[in-house]
């Protein structure tokens, strides 16, 4: 038996290009989600750029057609708020943008995780809608889901191995507020035989955000990952593997 890992990212950002280039090298593979409307904007990847990413055996899917924010959580100055009908539209919106065969409409990561989720209900939608839905550290749990299938490890979440339920939450955010945070996830999911989601967002050789890190330590993070699936205490997988 072995650990599983899900390495995830967020926004489609141009950065996600090299961040996959450098997977691609240590043979882990990366679940990269997009926004539509963002799609070849500057600062975010283009479509030439995920066709790359996805003939590396990467996974692209769902993050929304406009990235819209339901207004609950903290205060994110300049971002307007929408009710709950406009994210499940935004959500779906972003499920047929483009036709192209790298893109997974499908498979949802929702923008700014369970704060957007209005209600156990809106979640029964989504799930409705898309095959896979990945939310932030915590989630409502609709009534078709029974309790008790996640485990609480400190302040993380996992799941059970090939873990194929239509909902996850992620387990690590990398960003600033945590440096070990990633390393610790794997090393768990690896001694305790279980699936951790690990989310990432903006690398750069210069850190401005919480939810964001330097290139030396995701190729830290990334390095110490490699080396536990190179000794076959972990593997790295996409949700359509778990989902086959």
């Amino acid at each position: 038996m072995s650990g599983q890992i899900m390495l995830t990212f967020d926004d489609g950002l141009a950065t996600h290009l090299e961040a996959a280039k450098l997977l691609s090298e240590r043979e882990l593979c990366g679940v990269f989600g997009v926004v539509g409307d963002r799609l070849d904007d500057p600062g975010f990847l283009t479509a030439n750029d995920c066709n790359s990413i996805a003939f590396n055996k990467h996974f692209i899917c769902n993050h929304s057609q406009r990235h819209w924010w339901s207004g609950v959580g903290q205060p994110k100055p300049g971002i307007d708020a929408h009710g709950p009908e406009d994210i499940m539209q935004d959500c779906l919106d972003g499920k047929d943008f483009t036709e192209a065969d790298w893109y997974r409409g499908d498979y949802l990561t929702v923008p700014f995780g369970t704060y957007n989720i209005a209600s156990p209900e809106m979640l029964e939608q989504l799930i409705a809608e898309f095959k896979w839905i990945r939310l932030t550290t915590g989630c409502p749990l609709p009534a078709s889901l029974e309790e008790g299938r996640w485990s609480i490890q400190g302040h993380r979440r996992y799941f059970p191995r090939n873990y194929s339920e239509p909902v996850v939450g992620i387990t690590e955010a990398a960003d600033t507020r945590w440096p070990d945070g990633v390393k610790e996830a794997a090393k768990t999911a690896a001694q305790i035989d279980k699936l951790a989601i690990i989310v990432f967002h903006e690398i750069s050789h210069v850190v401005g955000e919480t939810m964001s890190l330097t290139l030396k330590r995701f190729l830290d993070d990334i390095d110490f990952i490699a080396d536990l699936v190179a000794k076959g205490e972990l593997e790295c997988v996409t949700p359509d593997q778990l989902l086959k």
